[in-house]
């Protein structure tokens, strides 16, 4: 304890530290190995988690870790963007990481957070604009990029050089440097101007023109977001492909000789069907490995 102000029955449990003007209000929990820097207080009957940093006054609820939930680090505050991406570099190391998000405003806020916590880091940016993640995937790996980080408001999913989500284990350190010293400083680099990628949908469609059909195929293609049905419509048609877009799904029945792809919100998966019904999930299982 370094002139803190402890409250009646407050505890500081094992390994914790106290600092300059931090209160520790009454019957409030300091726990081990926690640290409650300068000026940070935390009102009566509250507890701090073990291990945790605590960067703000705890007043109301209960302290809401920053952690992964399936494949995204949930962010609660725009704020945090910068202490996220500084246990990200320490945890993965990357030296160069590609950046995509939503086709939303928010997350183009979001973004610009992100891309400044990145570049004070001294990792050199590489901006593609708002997308998807697949597209996001084939980019990073097209362009050589050591890591890629896809923006969504409170959300960001990292991936490692091939474009995959992080493993367990720095998943494991980017938390636990979050809750340790989250806002502690990087060394200082050399701060590198961010790089943009104009027209990547034309280059993540270029593969495809090297796959034309041997014969003309019908195809109607169905998804909710504009940017993304334009994307599959300009694929089928680079494909050889007769090819229809809708936005409705009664729109899509399906003629004798026609294809029906219904694409996802997020444009990571699809479903397809014939005339005579949709596939099997074994046999959408084999096209996707296919």
């Amino acid at each position: 304890v370094r002139g803190a102000v402890l409250m009646p029955e407050s505890r500081m449990l094992a390994e914790s530290s106290a600092f300059e003007e931090s209160v520790l209000g009454e019957r409030a929990v300091l726990g081990t190995r926690a640290v409650l820097p300068p000026g940070i207080r935390v009102w009566p009957e509250k507890r701090v988690p073990d291990g945790m940093k605590l960067e703000r006054n705890l007043v109301w609820g209960e302290v809401k870790r920053e952690q992964f939930q399936g494949d995204e680090l949930c962010l609660e505050r725009l704020e945090d963007c910068p202490g996220a991406i500084r246990a990200y570099v320490r945890a993965g190391g990357p030296r160069s990481v590609l950046l995509s998000c939503e086709r939303a405003a928010m997350a183009e806020v979001w973004l610009q957070a992100v891309r400044a916590a990145l570049m004070s880091c001294g990792v050199q940016v590489v901006l593609c604009g708002g997308g998807l993640l697949p597209q996001t995937r084939f980019t990073q790996r097209a362009v050589g990029a050591q890591g890629g980080c896809f923006v969504s408001p409170g959300r960001l999913r990292f991936l490692d050089e091939d474009g995959i989500e992080l493993g367990q284990g720095v998943r494991r350190a980017i938390e636990g440097y979050l809750q340790r010293d989250g806002a502690a400083q990087l060394p200082r680099r050399v701060c590198r101007r961010a790089v943009s990628i104009h027209g990547a949908n034309l280059y993540y469609l270029g593969i495809y023109r090297e796959l034309r059909l041997e014969r003309e195929k019908q195809v109607a293609v169905c998804a909710s977001d504009e940017g993304l049905l334009e994307l599959a419509e300009s694929a089928c048609r680079q494909c050889g492909c007769l090819t229809r877009a809708e936005w409705e799904e009664e729109l899509m029945d399906l003629g004798p000789d026609e294809t029906g792809v219904w694409l996802s919100e997020d444009g990571a998966s699809c479903r397809l069907a014939g005339a005579e019904g949709g596939l099997s999930e074994a046999e959408q299982e084999l096209i996707l490995d296919w």
